[in-house]
């Protein structure tokens, strides 16, 4: 015997010492390969007591759209004022006037109203967090129908069938067997598994996530449609799984899902089913000319793929906002300008009369230069009045109810 370094061994051929090729070591087998692809494991929660811990740890359904919190919000909204460059002018130029040497105007006269408009701002930011708190408490609110617990009072009158009990959008969990009737919203992202029926493809419209008005279908596997009673109500053993699914983990692509369903079907045991975007529903989406669809909830709150791809918040200033800033900038340049000019000849008008006592006591070329520089710059800082600024924000929070 003679051992090669990867650890084969080659068979001694009679008088020769010819090697064997080595043995290729044997590939991953492919239910363990889907295994670890797969790692998202749902049970439905119509056998409560077989669904693990992990999936009772994921994410609520409730939707979220507040951008601040209260005790967060008076905070950042005041700072969020000054992304304005003109609030931040004014209120260098309020701080300048409080300087005796330089005061052009009352310090008063100019903060006192930069922090009413201010303010304005954020009273405006405030009535949108408002209108989004009210939105979010109507789509958490919204009805949906999902599978009845065993044991639950629907049950009682059932006569062995399948019964649905009204929950809330918000309370929805990833397992749940929810139904889904035409011109409904889809109230998480799922998976569909039975078209009133029996038909094999539904029609969903997804002009909410890409803006696309053509109805797309969504296709429902023949066997597991016919099989569906079966799996579910009062008269199923429990102590049984009969239906699970594995798929790959939240991911923000739309337009992108794998996994495998596993079912226990009448005559077929083994019944196993690979799950694309062709059996996926999108949180968001509309079921149409379809009847109803039952499908099973996989990704919930903010592990889906809608709530995914919103992103995080970002103060978004308007097209006027950000003209209003470059306008500022180029009034604060002229206005440094002009003030640079000025004091420069002030500085030597005033070197060339400084004998006359009477008028400059004590002169000090350099003091003399700042003051006038930042009296001239607080006189022509008025490009931009005041009372327009405060105009613009009582107007954008007359306007921000109704758009």
């Amino acid at each position: 015997m003679t051992e090669f370094n990867n650890g084969e061994k080659a068979v001694e051929m009679g008088q020769t010492d010819a090697p064997v090729a080595p043995v290729p070591k044997k590939s991953m087998h492919e239910s363990e390969a889907a295994a670890l692809k797969y790692s998202y494991k749902i049970t439905p929660h119509f056998y409560e007591k077989d669904v693990p811990k992990e999936q009772h740890d994921r994410p609520t359904n409730r939707r979220k759209s507040m951008r601040y919190t209260w005790p967060s919000f008076f905070p950042i909204a005041f700072a969020l004022q000054f992304k304005k460059l003109v609030n931040i002018f004014y209120l260098i130029t309020g701080i300048l006037n409080f300087f005796p040497a330089i005061q052009v105007n009352s310090p008063i006269a100019v903060i006192l109203p930069t922090c009413m408009i201010m303010l304005l701002g954020v009273v405006k930011e405030f009535v949108g967090e408002y209108k989004r708190y009210k939105d979010d408490k109507m789509v958490n609110a919204t009805p949906v129908m999902r599978m009845a617990m065993p044991g639950a009072p629907e049950y009682t009158t059932s006569g062995g069938k399948i019964e649905w009990t009204k929950t809330c959008l918000a309370d929805l969990r990833v397992g749940d067997i929810i139904k889904i009737d035409d011109r409904e919203q889809v109230a998480a992202d799922c998976v569909l598994l039975q078209v009133k029926d029996n038909k094999p493809e539904a029609f969903v419209k997804t002009a909410a996530l890409d803006g696309e008005r053509n109805l797309k279908p969504k296709l429902a596997d023949k066997e597991l449609s016919e099989n569906f009673d079966k799996l579910f109500g009062p008269k199923i053993d429990q102590s049984k799984v009969n239906l699970t699914v594995s798929c790959i983990p939240p991911t923000k692509e739309l337009y992108y899902f794998e996994g495998r369903l596993k079912a226990c079907l009448p005559g077929n045991p083994e019944f196993k089913q690979n799950i694309t975007l062709n059996q996926f529903l999108h949180r968001g989406s509309y079921i149409e000319n379809s009847g109803h669809v039952i499908a099973m909830v996989v990704y919930t709150g903010t592990e889906s793929k809608l709530i995914m791809n919103l992103g995080k918040y970002v103060y978004k200033m308007s097209s006027f906002e950000k003209i209003l800033n470059r306008i500022m900038i180029f009034n604060l340049l002229l206005a440094i300008f002009i003030a640079l000019i000025t004091a420069i000849f002030t500085t030597i008008w005033t070197g060339n009369h400084e004998t006359h006592e009477y008028i400059y006591y004590e002169y000090d070329s350099g003091a003399e230069y700042l003051i006038a520089f930042f009296r001239v710059y607080l006189i022509v800082n008025s490009f931009v009045p005041l009372d327009l600024l405060a105009m613009l924000e009582i107007s954008k929070l007359m306007f921000t109810p109704i758009m």
